[in-house]
């Protein structure tokens, strides 16, 4: 379960580390830590529209939490209206984001029940006594 929050963490600090990190790398992080969070909720409510609703929750989650972050950080003026440009700036980069959260949750979980029903099948009949 701490491996949860570690393993996708030090993968990022990895990779920042090599890419370089910027002035909103924080909202970054901060919303996978939540996505994890997320994920514990999943764990306990698996079913395929939880799934899906958990990705998609994902997903706005963070375009929400980073543009606000980019507002914050000073690219947009502080007002409502910089937060709400800040917004409409981050929609071009959205639906890729939750076109690969709906790739890839269908890949994970679809691929963990494929395995999950061909193990179930060749494994071997249990004997009656």
């Amino acid at each position: 379960k701490k491996y949860a929050f570690v393993i996708p963490i030090a993968a990022m600090l990895i990779s920042d580390y090599f890419i370089g990190f910027h002035s909103t790398m924080i909202y970054v992080y901060g919303s996978f830590v939540l996505t994890v969070l997320i994920g514990f909720w999943v764990r306990t409510h698996k079913n395929v529209r939880t799934v899906i609703g958990a990705a998609l929750a994902s997903s706005v989650l963070f375009f929400l939490v980073t543009n606000a972050g980019v507002w914050i950080s000073g690219a947009y003026d502080r007002s409502i209206l910089g937060l709400w440009q800040s917004y409409i700036m981050g929609i071009p980069f959205f639906r890729p984001t939750l076109l690969g959260d709906f790739f890839y949750t269908g890949i994970f979980f679809g691929g963990y029940e494929i395995v999950k029903i061909l193990s179930n099948r060749y494994l071997p009949a249990k004997a009656k006594a």
